[in-house]
């Protein structure tokens, strides 16, 4: 993740920043997340920075690698085409994501329009404590039960008041939206049929493997994917494992591709490594200054055998346009060897 980028966007309606306020207090007070961690466009020093592009661009780019997707679906989220195309992006990128359903908006009606599996009503208890387990179990963040009962208790107190005040979208404006809505869940269709498309023939694929020489295969997949395909795709294959994996471990395994052991420098590197070690996805062995990975660990080994793809694929390509065309491009060696292109393609190392 770039330094700039943050691990929490709140997709939500300009006209709803009020409860987007709220929404953000209780996060920071009762999770222990910090302001600068969350992507909230309509809040005064949580947006945009100065000196930034487009506002488009400026999300398109936000959008590449959060954490986690809060979306605040109100009746004025449902009137927005933008709003939808930030729910969309958050679907297709299988980034995790939070939905909040905000009354009248009911939660059937949500899942049966806009393919949201999982919703719930922002003024229910139980489901904001769902919100904070998540982003105890993606941020890692720790904070104390008590802090924040009394918190969601703060949010809560005055909530029914605060949503029957926010602004209702015109009915011109619905009429629209049933109009987009409909387009929408066209293209959710197309999408869904060339996913599955794709899948039948990745399992032709899979089951010609079994029965032909592997690397003959892969051959043959790279000779029709074109290298800039292989190369995303081996990018995003290794990028699923890793976002799921502690920054140390993700540190281990960047070095570990270099042949050496990670070293953590400080203090905060040394709590992130006992923090993976909680997990047990590293291991420190009594009187060295360095972790190993544990390579037994599901997510761990998973990781490591994606960037070996990866980095076997760089390493044998003889498609020199390719990489003169990336370092044109990027200033910096197509190398998983090479910080920058690890907290641009893969993970914040």
């Amino acid at each position: 993740m770039a330094d700039d980028q943050k691990p929490i966007f709140l997709s939500h309606s300009y006209h709803d920043k009020d409860l987007a306020e709220r929404l953000v207090n209780l996060l920071t007070n009762g999770c222990d997340v910090s302001r600068n961690d969350i992507l909230c466009t309509s809040l005064s020093g949580m947006n945009i920075k100065v000196g930034k592009t487009s506002f488009i661009e400026y999300l398109r780019e936000q959008l590449k690698e959060p954490k986690l997707v809060i979306l605040l679906i109100t009746e004025n989220y449902l009137a927005s085409s933008f709003c939808l195309a930030e729910l969309g992006a958050a679907w297709r990128m299988g980034v995790p994501y939070f939905p909040l359903a905000v009354p009248p908006i009911q939660r059937s009606e949500i899942g049966g329009v806009l393919e949201v599996a999982q919703a719930g009503d922002v003024t229910k208890s139980a489901y904001l404590d769902q919100l904070r387990d998540m982003i105890i179990k993606i941020l890692g963040k720790q904070m104390s039960t008590d802090a924040w009962n009394d918190q969601k208790d703060i949010f809560l107190n005055g909530l029914d008041a605060l949503i029957k005040g926010m602004k209702k979208p015109d009915l011109v404006q619905r009429a629209e939206l049933e109009k987009a809505l409909g387009q929408y869940k066209r293209s959710l269709d197309t999408i869904n049929a060339k996913d599955v498309e794709i899948g039948k023939l990745k399992e032709q694929m899979a089951e010609l493997a079994k029965r032909k020489d592997a690397e003959a295969v892969r051959e043959v997949e790279a000779m029709f994917s074109g290298t800039d395909d292989e190369f995303f795709r081996l990018c995003s294959e290794a990028k699923q494992p890793l976002s799921k994996l502690k920054r140390a471990t993700c540190c281990g395994l960047f070095w570990e591709l270099r042949g050496e052991h990670f070293h953590p420098e400080d203090r905060e590197d040394w709590d992130d490594v006992h923090t993976a070690e909680s997990f047990q996805e590293v291991w420190c062995q009594e009187g060295e200054n360095f972790c190993n990975l544990n390579s037994d660990h599901p997510r761990v080994g998973k990781a490591q055998r994606a960037l070996r793809d990866l980095k076997n694929f760089l390493e044998s390509s003889k498609d020199r346009s390719f990489f003169e065309r990336f370092e044109e491009d990027h200033d910096f060696p197509a190398s998983v060897g090479n910080r920058e292109f690890w907290r641009k393609f893969l993970a914040f190392v």
